[in-house]
């Protein structure tokens, strides 16, 4: 393996475990159960390699035993992810593409419904780097500030393991959401906001196409596709139905018609423009949600680049996302600043939502 590949995985293991408060240690293993990379709490706190304690010892055994039990589960099918509780300890497993699988030591505070989406993230990320097909001009190693509205919930107790006994020396498996063999499915998604929030922009920034400066307002309707790959498996694709709706008044009559059949609404609003957000919240939220219903929502703080101009704080954000219970972040179209992964998350939400029972 090259060094460039290690040097992006280790940044994105650092950057992944500085953004979860509750996780101590993460792992990469190929498939034969190798160790690729790693990276722990203790070398963010003191810029050194872990150092081998009774307890890391102890928790390195059970990481091999785990290890052993995933690789033969591997051979009879496919294990997807899910997660282990252990004595002292939550341990959450990940496939990364085809060759590898990224583990996750965390403390039992820790939200799984709110940390399987960013470790599925994380996941596809590893998954790119290690098959040579990373763009850091497309994409980030930085991990997106993602808030999760208080009642979120991804129902990972629909995907219990099947298994109430110990699998070994007081390690239960908890949670197993099963990797299909092939699973394509198409998503509508809807992209609202008032006029000149940068909707366009943040969805060819999306597409890799080429950015300018010079608005161009949307005729109508415009509509692209994209596909994501679900923990980097080219089998397991979200194909994207993006319609992007013009934010101008005129427009109101023709825009509901577009609605039909919506499975995600991203609502964007301007962070230099106070109005946006309060016609966000009022105006096309209570749109989409009288004619759609309970689908998920995102609202999307976009120009965080233009910070000097800022009219609308981070925090005022997140109040308006809780009060009408949706995910909530900031980005930058024209910087490419949490654009990419905002609309992977989306992929990810739409995966688990429709996800087929066993």
């Amino acid at each position: 393996m090259a060094d460039g590949q290690i040097v992006r995985l280790k940044e994105l293991l650092k950057n992944f475990l500085m953004s979860q408060e509750y996780v101590d240690l993460v792992l990469i293993y190929s498939r034969e159960g190798n160790l690729i990379t790693k990276f722990g709490k203790v070398e963010l706190e003191t810029n050194q390699a872990e150092e081998s304690s009774p307890d890391h010892l102890s928790l390195s055994d059970i990481v091999e035993k785990l290890l052993v039990r995933l690789r033969q589960e591997y051979t009879m099918g496919h294990y997807g992810s899910g997660s282990f509780d252990t004595p002292n300890n939550r341990v959450c497993y990940f496939e990364a593409g085809p060759t590898a699988m990224l583990l996750c030591i965390c403390d039992f505070y820790i939200n799984l419904d709110e940390f399987f989406p960013i470790a599925y993230l994380i996941a596809e990320k590893a998954a790119q780097i290690l098959e040579g097909s990373f763009v850091l001009e497309n994409n980030s190693l930085k991990i997106p500030i993602l808030n999760f509205h208080k009642g979120f919930n991804l129902e990972l107790d629909r995907h219990p393991s099947g298994q109430a006994e110990p699998i070994f020396d007081h390690v239960y498996h908890k949670h197993h959401v099963r990797r299909e063999g092939e699973s394509i499915s198409i998503h509508k998604i809807i992209v609202l906001g008032s006029e000149a929030v940068g909707k366009t922009t943040l969805i060819n920034r999306f597409l890799s196409r080429e950015q300018t400066q010079d608005y161009r307002p949307t005729i109508g309707v415009a509509i692209s596709t994209q596909t994501y790959f679900i923990q980097g498996f080219k089998e397991i694709a979200i194909n994207f139905l993006i319609y992007d709706l013009a934010g101008q008044k005129f427009f109101k009559r023709v825009r509901r018609d577009y609605y039909q059949g919506a499975n995600c609404a991203i609502i964007v609003y301007d962070t230099t423009r106070k109005e946006t957000l309060d016609e966000a919240i009022n105006v096309w939220y209570a749109d989409a949600k009288k004619e759609l219903g309970d689908i998920p929502y995102f609202l999307v703080g976009n120009k965080i680049d233009l910070d000097a101009q800022r009219e609308i704080t981070k925090e005022e954000g997140q109040e308006a996302a809780n009060q009408i219970q949706c995910e909530f972040t900031e980005a930058s179209a024209l910087e490419n600043i949490n654009v990419q992964d905002t609309f992977n998350i989306i992929g990810i939400r739409l995966y688990f939502k429709k996800y087929p029972l066993e």
